[in-house]
C-alpha cells in the first residue's frame, strides 16, 4: 500500500510539474486550416503565432472579435537568430466595421506609430468603393530603439522584442491585424496578443510538442528534448501498469 501511495504522489508531481511550466508558455495559435486569414478566438488570452515571411510582398492577416473598450494587447518579437538581427516587421491594426470611429492614442511600449501603406491597407480591409473613408487603423514599427531580449524559459527560446501596444477597442466588432515588412525583408516573427494565461487540459498535455515545434522553429536542438520526452513517456507506462498490477487482487 505504501508504495502505491509513493507511486501515486510521484505521478502527481510530475502532473504538477506541467502545470507549472504553462505560466511560461503562450496558448500556440495554429493557422486555421483551409483559411487565408488565422483566426483569433479570444484576443484576451495570450497567444502566440510562429510565422515566417518569405516573399517580399507578403501580408500575414489575423482576425479576432472585441467590444468596446476591451483592451487590445499585441507583442512582436524576432527570434534571436544573427540573420534576423536587421528583422523589423510592421504590423497593422484595422477596424473592419462601417462606424467612424477612430482608435485613442495607444500606449506603446516599443515601436513607433507609422501609415500603413495603402496598398497592404486595401489587402487587410478591400474597399468596396473609392468613395469609401479609410478605416480606422493604427501601424506600428520597430522604433530603433537599442535591443530589448526576452526569455521564453519554458521553450529555452529567446527573442528580440520589436513593437509592443495596448489600446482599447473603439467600437464592438471584428478587428483585423496585419503583418508584413515595408522594405521587403523576409524572416520569421512571433505574433503574441492577449496577455490572460488560460490553458485547457488539452493545452497543458500538448505543452512537450509546442516546446518541440517552437524549439524547432527558433532552429535549437530538439533531440534532447526526444530523448527527454522518450524516458518520462516510458516511466510513465511503466508506473501505470505497476500501479494497475498493484491494484489486482
Amino acid at each position: 500500500m505504501k508504495r502505491n501511495i509513493s507511486l501515486k504522489g510521484t505521478v502527481l508531481q510530475g502532473v504538477l510539474l506541467i502545470v507549472g511550466s504553462v505560466s511560461y508558455a503562450h496558448n500556440y495559435l495554429p493557422p486555421t486550416p483551409g483559411a487565408p486569414i488565422t483566426m483569433i478566438p479570444d484576443i484576451g488570452v495570450s497567444r502566440a503565432a510562429y510565422r515566417e515571411l518569405t516573399s517580399s510582398d507578403q501580408l500575414d492577416i489575423y482576425e479576432f472579435t472585441a467590444t468596446k473598450g476591451q483592451e487590445i494587447y499585441i507583442q512582436m518579437t524576432v527570434p534571436l537568430l544573427s540573420r534576423f538581427s536587421g528583422f523589423t516587421p510592421d504590423l497593422a491594426l484595422v477596424f473592419m466595421g462601417g462606424e467612424p470611429v477612430d482608435f485613442d492614442a495607444p500606449a506603446l511600449e516599443m515601436g513607433k506609430p507609422i501609415d500603413p501603406p495603402h496598398d497592404m491597407v486595401d489587402r487587410i480591409h478591400p474597399h468596396t468603393g473609392s468613395e469609401q473613408k479609410e478605416p480606422a487603423m493604427i501601424g506600428l514599427a520597430y522604433d530603433g530603439s537599442p535591443a530589448v531580449i526576452f526569455d521564453e524559459p519554458f521553450t529555452g527560446t529567446r527573442y528580440w522584442i520589436r513593437q509592443t501596444l495596448t489600446v482599447a477597442a473603439p467600437a464592438d466588432g471584428t478587428y483585423r491585424i496585419g503583418v508584413y515588412a515595408s522594405n521587403g525583408a523576409t524572416g520569421k516573427y512571433v505574433l503574441a496578443p492577449g496577455k490572460t494565461e488560460k490553458f485547457g487540459i488539452g493545452d497543458i498535455f500538448s505543452l512537450p510538442i509546442v516546446r518541440l515545434q517552437v524549439r524547432s522553429f527558433c532552429e535549437l536542438a530538439i533531440w534532447p528534448d526526444l530523448l527527454v520526452e522518450g524516458l518520462v513517456l516510458a516511466g510513465l507506462v511503466t508506473g501505470g501498469v505497476f500501479l494497475i498490477v498493484a491494484a489486482l487482487p
